[in-house]
């Protein structure tokens, strides 16, 4: 049973959910390095002991926190391969806005094994969202490829360049993604 669902809305889910906020605070503030049981305990107000004992360890709190992101994530189908791509495209840029972009560099310094077969899953995913869409309409591409191509103008923009995520750059990578299809 996943960490924190044996009683939704429950004790446990407040529990998680408030360790899991802190959590998501303090990897954008500090990044890995500042990654401590006590710091999580502090700002989420739930004692250390209680964390260890749901958790293990500041990486399983950070796996779990990695896990939550992207299960999230409603699968998208407009009924085209240029709205799928688009809405695609979109929930990804929306899951990079605010701290999202800082978030995903802080989980991606993290060397932990958990959590790097955390975000290798969440991406496994998108390539199977990919493929569904490919294939609803027909295409033997490459999911792989067309997903790097839908998500790089994202990640350049959110993490290399450090700015939002136009609206532009969103229809300019469905676009470019959907001329592999």
């Amino acid at each position: 049973m996943t960490v924190g669902l044996q009683r939704p809305g429950g004790r446990t889910s407040r529990t998680r959910a408030a360790v899991l906020s802190a959590t998501r605070e303090l990897l954008v503030e500090q990044g890995p390095g500042g990654m401590r049981m006590e710091l999580i305990a502090r700002r989420s107000g739930v004692h250390r002991s209680s964390i260890y004992r749901r958790w293990g360890s500041p990486a399983g709190v950070v796996a779990d926190l990695a896990r939550e992101i992207g299960s999230n994530l409603e699968p998208v189908e407009t009924g085209t391969l240029s709205g799928d791509l688009a809405a695609m495209a979109r929930r990804l840029a929306d899951q990079l806005a605010g701290d999202g972009a800082a978030l995903v560099l802080a989980l991606s310094a993290w060397r932990d094994p958990e959590v790097h077969q955390v975000l290798g899953q969440f991406w496994a995913d998108r390539r199977e969202e990919i493929g569904a869409i490919v294939s609803r309409h027909g295409s033997p591409a490459d999911p792989g490829v067309v997903l790097r191509v839908l998500v790089g103008p994202l990640h350049y923009q959110a993490l290399l360049e450090k700015q939002p995520i136009t609206n532009d750059t969103v229809r300019a990578a469905a676009h470019a993604a959907s001329t592999l299809v």
